[in-house]
């Protein structure tokens, strides 16, 4: 039974709050790129500003066409892809506060993360261009989802040594961040 309309509104506003801050976070992240590494360094994001959502749908920015990762980026260049990625990467540094003795396994990390996020602009950029010949059958939609799974496993799991190499050298507090943190970051 569903319940009265009142109280719908109620249940639904947790989520709606959640995609408003995150929207939020992105549109501010976009904004502060040039002078991100500065203000980057002073702060430290909590687990929701750092997460993005995983959606379902046949567009090439959406989350289970990108192997579960939603990339949508309002249009924007792969320069400015690349430089979010990298806003990213720092942000995740400052909030784990990555210490001098952690910075060789944070690197090898950081460039397992840049492999991917290579990965995953191809794979975008390959869903942009069968969808802009208006090829949206289902048959083609199928094909593309098999795709992006088949390009995203082995990404992922070239960049588990050096998750697994950061997440021994961190201390316990930086783990219970990095429980929350390190999931999304796998699809930037």
């Amino acid at each position: 039974m569903r319940p009265p309309a009142s109280q719908h509104k109620v249940a639904c506003a947790p989520k709606k709050e959640a995609n408003m801050s995150l929207r939020a976070f992105v549109f501010i992240g976009l904004l502060a790129l040039p002078g991100a590494s500065v203000a980057i360094a002073q702060e430290t994001p909590s687990p929701q500003q750092v997460r993005t959502s995983a959606t379902m749908g046949s567009s090439p920015d959406s989350g289970m066409m990108m192997g579960g990762c939603d990339t949508t980026t309002y249009g924007a260049s792969a320069a400015d892809s690349a430089n979010y990625g990298d806003s990213r990467i720092a942000l995740l540094k400052s909030g784990l506060k990555i210490t001098d003795a952690q910075e060789p396994v944070w690197n090898d990390y950081a460039n397992a993360l840049r492999a991917t996020s290579e990965v995953m602009a191809s794979m975008r950029k390959q869903m942009i261009g069968t969808f802009e010949q208006n090829d949206r059958s289902s048959m083609t939609v199928h094909d593309l989802h098999i795709d992006a799974m088949s390009s995203r496993l082995p990404a992922l799991e070239a960049l588990r040594p050096a998750t697994i190499a950061l997440y021994k050298a961190l201390s316990d507090e930086q783990k219970k961040k990095a429980d929350a943190l390190l999931p999304a970051m796998e699809c930037i």
